[in-house]
């Protein structure tokens, strides 16, 4: 796997290619510079971009902003490796496990399960129809 980071500096990368990041997920020399997901160099199989890396970053970005940097949080990659593959078929999803294993969710729970409960209620929390009317009003 080769990343797509040939436009950003050499210094802010390792010798894959891989965006160089601390413990906070923040660039090496660049104190306002933070990486998440496959192209961070967060852990050796980048896991940042599965195990809620980005909520490290954001909460990063605003500790930073708030001149609480000694506030930021930790990204830890799991010990072992995480992760499964979704396929979503008109019949269903089926989802394979790190072991080799897979399991079949059927079509009915797949709309409510995985779009709204999952996508919308976890993902992007937090954000709003624009047209949605401001929370108070």
């Amino acid at each position: 796997m080769h990343p797509n980071s040939g436009y950003l500096p050499a210094d802010m990368l390792d010798e894959g290619g891989f965006v160089r990041v601390d413990e906070h997920l923040r660039v090496p020399g660049y104190c306002n510079v933070f990486a998440v997901g496959d192209i961070a160099a967060s852990d050796p199989h980048r896991s940042s971009a599965r195990n809620w890396g980005y909520l490290v970053v954001a909460h990063n970005v605003r500790a930073f902003l708030r001149g609480r940097e000694g506030r930021m949080r930790r990204f830890r990659a799991p010990a072992n490796r995480w992760g499964s593959i979704l396929g979503l078929q008109d019949d269903g999803m089926t989802v394979f496990q790190p072991t080799g294993r897979s399991f079949r969710v059927p079509h009915r729970a797949v709309q409510p399960l995985l779009f709204r409960a999952w996508t919308h209620g976890l993902l992007y929390r937090g954000l709003r129809s624009p047209d949605a009317t401001p929370p108070g009003r």
